[in-house]
């Protein structure tokens, strides 16, 4: 066979691999932006200490559920939550047991992930930590969701003066369209998971 036609032949069968590819892909429904935000007094534990979000279908239909809220939260049923602030993404019917969508790592548990913050992650030597601090974005489902942890206020702590406290912070939520997530759940990244994330210490050891 001629090389004109060998490459030819080569376009032609990956064009149709790109088609089958393209073809095999999931089709989730189209998301429509929204945001929330909520301002945490941390150090007294008062109310609001969380938000809820449902996320819609550009006409309004409900399509997931997004609850996020800090350790001394009740009320949850069978979820449970720790740290500054903890999120769970669910399809809006949801069934118990289900995994958390948000959960990129299903080889830990939901305790470990990167939606869940603690205070060690937002403190000044570690919330710049790209995807590990205090902003983090998921991809999944045609949408990208964005939780940040913003405007901090820090104290000593009377029994510990060498340690900051987190006294009071904004949690924002963002959701926006992102045709190119393509996976059921929250996408792995590229950023390695840092050593501190999971020792309770900050800065990096």
């Amino acid at each position: 066979m001629p090389n004109t036609m060998r490459g030819f032949a080569a376009l032609v069968i990956a064009a149709a691999l790109v088609m089958c590819a393209r073809a095999s892909a999931p089709r989730w429904p189209d998301v429509a932006a929204t945001e929330g935000k909520v301002h945490v007094i941390y150090v007294a534990n008062a109310d609001p200490n969380g938000l809820e979000m449902t996320i819609k279908s550009p006409g309004g239909a409900p399509l997931y559920m997004l609850t996020c809220h800090n350790f001394d939260h009740v009320g949850g049923g069978d979820l449970t939550y720790s740290g500054l602030m903890q999120c769970y993404l669910f399809p809006w019917q949801r069934y118990i047991g289900q995994r958390n969508l948000l959960d990129d790592d299903t080889s830990t548990p939901s305790y470990q992930s990167r939606a869940r913050f603690a205070k060690e992650h937002v403190l000044p030597d570690c919330s710049g930590y790209a995807e590990w601090g205090a902003v983090r974005h998921f991809w999944l489902r045609g949408m990208v969701v964005t939780l940040a942890v913003r405007n901090l206020t820090f104290s000593r702590d009377p029994d510990d003066p060498q340690t900051l406290r987190v006294e009071t912070f904004d949690f924002e939520v963002r959701v926006q369209p992102y045709p190119g997530a393509l996976d059921e759940r929250a996408q792995r990244i590229a950023e390695k998971r840092p050593a501190w994330f999971d020792s309770n210490a900050c800065p990096p050891r």
